[in-house]
């Protein structure tokens, strides 16, 4: 296993570092997160996926598609808090600061 126990603790210690974001927007309105650097992110994701295909890479294959479910969460939450109604005459920086 040698060099690749790098890429798995790599792999694991990403996977971790998305969670906490999640739980964040699930207690929280989610000022300052930025729903586009979300969605650049898992277009980022999604070509280094297929790049991972391509070259066979086990570590990359196994983390991108598991890093696609808490930014994928991440992206839902926002993209529901952008579309949610809001009542009349209130504006988004007042809904996050009475919450």
């Amino acid at each position: 296993m040698g060099i690749e126990l790098f890429g798995w603790t790599g792999m694991v210690l990403g996977q971790l570092a998305a969670w906490p974001q999640v739980l964040k927007l699930r207690r929280e309105p989610g000022a300052g997160v930025s729903l586009l650097t979300y969605l650049f992110f898992f277009a980022s994701m999604s070509l280094y996926l297929v790049h991972a295909v391509a070259i066979g890479d086990t570590v990359w294959m196994v983390s991108i598609p598991l890093g696609f479910v808490p930014n994928g969460l991440v992206i839902q939450a926002l993209v529901r808090r952008r579309t949610a109604p809001r009542p009349a005459g209130e504006h988004s920086a007042v809904r996050s600061m009475a919450a």
